[in-house]
């Protein structure tokens, strides 16, 4: 009768473990899609021509938005399925990517001349949501790319 509870219990917790594992990579790969998709987004409205053009004045292109997807809230299982230091920056990235949005489109309301024009404020914002996307993107990368059975090692 032990027995049976035993290997009971240990199913149980390996069926656990599992749910554990899947829903945090489930979790890691739709936000590494949605921030792919923001980054693309900035990038498309900063670029010109194939070149980045933080302050230079180039023109943006009418697209209205820079968020082309809702992004997703943070949830209370967040930290649970991601840790806290992930889940960090992630919402940091999040809060960031909706802040430069909101001055895209403040921007836009405010001009009363071009409104197309590249100003060096929201240059900088641009860059700074980039860096913190790469960041958010490379804290993700061992949730969805950890090699089972093999020690965390970084590249080179």
């Amino acid at each position: 009768m032990f027995g049976i509870l035993a290997l009971f219990a240990f199913i149980v917790t390996i069926a656990a473990a599992w749910t554990y594992r899947c829903a945090r990579r489930e979790l890691a790969a739709r936000l590494a899609h949605e921030f792919a998709y923001i980054l693309d987004a900035i990038d498309e409205a900063t670029a010109v021509g194939g070149e980045l053009a933080f302050g230079n004045g180039d023109k943006l292109p009418q697209s209205g938005s820079l968020m082309p997807v809702a992004p997703a809230s943070p949830t209370a299982t967040w930290p649970f399925l991601l840790g806290s230091r992930r889940t960090a920056v992630v919402t940091s990235f999040l809060e960031a990517a909706l802040a430069l949005d909101g001055l895209d489109k403040k921007k836009q309301e405010l001009s009363l001349g071009d409104s197309t024009r590249i100003d060096p404020v929201f240059a900088g914002s641009a860059q700074l949501v980039t860096t913190l996307g790469d960041q958010a993107l490379l804290s993700l990368r061992d949730v969805l790319s950890h090699p089972r059975g093999r020690a965390h090692t970084t590249r080179a």
